[in-house]
């Protein structure tokens, strides 16, 4: 009788063996999935800020490099315009043609002012979500 129970152990040990691995070998399968998904997850989100950052950089390029051809071009030459505007003040003397030239050299030292500060503009309202198109004109008086 012991020997009928030693060997009906031995015998249903090894089916035990093979019911316990299989028990294993799913729940390892199951928390390989559960790793799979999250990590799915943290790489769409971190795609998602890659392609945020990107459009950031593009911007912050577009950017500089208006501001680099506006300087080199239309600020120099508005700078050049007052520079011998206000030569030709200096020449003339005192009297209306100099008031009015001076005048003038103020406007387009204002127009260089306007110009520097839209271009600077645009990245802080960017960033801060103002639209700029949509800002009211100043009221002349």
């Amino acid at each position: 009788m012991a020997a009928q129970t030693v060997s009906s152990v031995l015998q249903a040990a090894p089916g035990a063996v093979v019911a316990r691995r299989m028990v294993l070998w799913s729940a390892l399968s199951v928390l390989i999935a559960v790793a799979v998904h999250g990590l799915r997850d943290r790489i769409k989100g971190s795609l998602v800020a890659n392609a945020a950052l990107q459009a950031e950089v593009s911007q912050a390029r577009d950017r500089d490099r208006i501001a680099g051809d506006l300087r080199e071009s239309v600020v120099r030459k508005i700078f050049d315009a007052g520079l011998a505007l206000h030569g030709a003040a200096a020449m003339i003397g005192e009297g209306p043609a100099q008031k009015r030239l001076m005048h003038g050299v103020a406007e387009l030292d204002e127009a260089i002012r306007a110009m520097r500060e839209s271009v600077f503009d645009l990245g802080r309202n960017a960033e801060s979500g103002i639209d700029t198109s949509e800002k009211p004109e100043p009221d002349e008086h």
